[in-house]
């Protein structure tokens, strides 16, 4: 795969983005198109150490412990303290945010919980499969976290929203930064490159180059690169022989 931030695999009513890969040799086996889970790269957090995020609101103090940002699939636990001089019951919940093309947007509670312990924690649940998305035309997901109080007062209690605030979801590790050379799937300059910098292409093989007893496939000419489109198409193999290979991209 090139260096390119393509989308997220995703299914929505309204919006989808999904991949295939159909391989075809000598035009007479072909497999069954099978289809592949893509995961961006999304920085998590520029620092290695998490950095607690603390709120402040007259007698109340909310501090954050694991902070505002999480790996995908990797951290699974927002802790909250509060520290409180009044009766408090406190109410944390994860909400994703989906905008498709400015036009449609959706609030989904993940996850919530309330509380009256000193310390809470907020299980980020394995149904979560899309990171932060930002830089798409197309759609965009966010995350916020929602707190809010209960306080009594006499025989009924009262709900005070304390704050929300943003919270990064990447895929990776804290302190990883993205590649400087990686390139977003909406820049221009992805749109328009038909090499092999910003299409997929055949890895190198270490195995002898007219056997087809390696690993993967050889790789083509730099300066002859496949075609590639919604369709699959059929170009020269780099074996000596007759054999042909078609690539299939949605």
């Amino acid at each position: 795969m090139p260096m390119v931030n393509f989308p997220p695999t995703f299914q929505h009513p309204l919006i989808a983005s999904s991949y295939t890969l159909l391989a075809t040799l000598n035009n007479s086996c072909k497999s069954q198109p099978l289809l592949v889970y893509f995961e961006p790269c999304v920085e998590t957090s520029p620092y290695a150490k998490i950095r607690p995020y603390i709120y402040r609101l007259d007698v109340t103090r909310v501090s954050l412990l694991t902070g505002l940002h999480y790996q995908l699939n990797r951290d699974t636990l927002i802790r909250i303290r509060i520290e409180s001089l009044t009766s408090t019951a406190l109410s944390v919940s994860l909400k994703q945010h989906l905008n498709i093309v400015s036009e449609h947007t959706e609030t989904i509670v993940v996850a919530s919980v309330t509380g009256h312990d000193e310390i809470l924690e907020l299980r980020i649940p394995d149904t979560i499969e899309l990171p932060t998305v930002t830089d798409s035309r197309r759609f965009g997901i966010t995350y916020k976290l929602h707190v809010s109080t209960k306080r009594r007062y006499g025989p009924i209690f009262i709900a005070r929203k304390l704050f929300e605030v943003p919270i990064t979801v990447g895929t990776l590790p804290h302190g990883t930064g993205v590649p400087t050379d990686l390139l977003s799937y909406s820049d221009d300059a992805v749109a328009l490159n038909m090499t092999t910098r910003a299409k997929p292409k055949l890895s190198k093989s270490s195995s002898r180059r007219n056997s087809l007893d390696h690993d993967t496939l050889p790789v083509y000419d730099e300066f002859r690169p496949p075609g590639y489109s919604p369709r699959a198409s059929f170009v020269v193999s780099s074996f000596p022989t007759i054999y042909h290979e078609s690539y299939h991209v949605q």
